[in-house]
């Protein structure tokens, strides 16, 4: 789910263009609790097979870092849906913690907050209602594209879920049942009509982050808030130009796996 800090209405750029939430912020974290084998740390990277959890809500996971730009927070690989958590994103304002946005998912899909652009040193995520099992929490600052991306031959991505399933057979063919025994979201997104200055300012530092980590991508955000995924890519990305005029030339496409 995509959840816009009240008013919001873009950096740069208008909702209905592309946002990737890459390149996070490193620091010292901190949470309030932490159950045994789930360390507040485990939240402070891209593995989504380890996790944090609190012991007690209301619940806080802080990360202090070197003043920068902010304007994106990601959660993934969480099960807020499933207990029914409450998650408020806080600023510090100098003198106290302040909720900026909040959402309380109906399901464990990844939650994507966009907040107002601007320098930050300290960010933290507070769970009410149920303890919560979160792997991944990102802080950054979003990437914005000028131009939306394809919509004629898009999935959405939360219709792009793909199951793989075991199902067993008796010996004289009768059905036994089925289960899921892996499921991920082969997702893809197209933006063309992107400059030359463009690229080389900004997506040269994107590409070469996404090679060694995933991202949040979401792809008409104002429009599609359940469009997003916590994605790898499948291989390199490499823009193409398609037309002969360096303003308009590069088109990219990005294409990758998600976390369910």
């Amino acid at each position: 789910m995509i959840v816009f800090e009240p008013g919001f209405a873009g950096v740069a750029y208008p909702l209905d263009h592309p946002r990737i939430g890459a390149m996070p912020f490193s620091g010292a974290v901190a949470a309030s609790t932490a159950a045994a084998g789930f360390p507040a740390t485990n939240a402070a990277n891209a593995n989504t097979a380890q996790w944090w959890r609190p012991t007690a809500v209301p619940a806080t996971w802080t990360l202090t870092f070197i003043s920068a730009e902010t304007s994106y927070c990601g959660i993934a690989a969480h099960n807020c849906g499933t207990v029914g958590a409450t998650v408020n994103l806080q600023e510090w304002t100098g003198a106290a913690w302040a909720t900026i946005a909040t959402n309380t998912p109906t399901d464990d899909s990844p939650i994507f907050f966009l907040i107002r652009r601007k320098a930050r040193d300290r960010m933290r995520v507070q769970f009410t209602g149920a303890i919560p099992t979160v792997g991944v929490i990102y802080f950054g600052d979003v990437l914005e594209f000028p131009q939306r991306a394809d919509y004629v031959g898009s999935v959405s991505f939360e219709r792009a879920v793909q199951d793989e399933y075991s199902t067993p057979v008796s010996d004289g063919g009768q059905w036994l049942g089925r289960y899921v025994t892996r499921r991920s979201v082969p997702a893809s997104m197209k933006i063309d009509y992107l400059s030359e200055a463009w690229a080389e300012a900004y997506l040269t530092r994107l590409l070469d982050d996404l090679k060694s980590r995933p991202a949040f991508m979401a792809d008409r955000p104002g429009k599609f808030p359940k469009s997003v995924v916590f994605a790898y890519t499948n291989g390199p990305v490499i823009p193409e130009r398609t037309i002969p005029n360096d303003r308009l030339s590069i088109s990219v496409t990005f294409g990758v796996t998600g976390n369910a």
